[in-house]
């Protein structure tokens, strides 16, 4: 469902359809205005200007984010093979040591 959310960025006023919540909308138009003031603190620079470096700024950190996720999937993915490989050597070596424990059991009467 689509929600009417209305938020504020940089003076201006923006009406818009969102599928979320106007809690999260609020906090997304929190972050650009954010960035928008910032770059503005820059002598000299004009509205769209400002905006552009929000822009390019944002877009850093999305893709810096992006990428530090991209790392952590790498990383999580190389420990559950690890993780699947240590699962087949203990496998193995259970199998080992029951083979070699087995003469043991039948000549103590099926007891180690």
């Amino acid at each position: 469902m689509r929600n009417r959310v209305t938020i504020h960025i940089a003076g201006e006023t923006y009406t818009m359809l969102a599928e979320e919540s106007e809690t999260y909308m609020q906090e997304v138009a929190d972050l650009v205005d954010a960035e928008i003031s910032q770059a503005r603190k820059i002598p000299g620079t004009s509205s769209l200007q400002s905006a552009v470096l929000a822009g390019c700024n944002l877009a850093d950190r999305y893709l810096k984010a992006v990428e530090a996720a991209d790392n952590l999937r790498g990383q999580m993915k190389n420990y559950l093979e690890e993780a699947s490989q240590l699962r087949r050597e203990l496998a193995d070596a259970q199998k080992l040591l029951d083979e070699l424990t087995e003469p043991d059991r039948k000549r103590h009467g099926g007891k180690k």
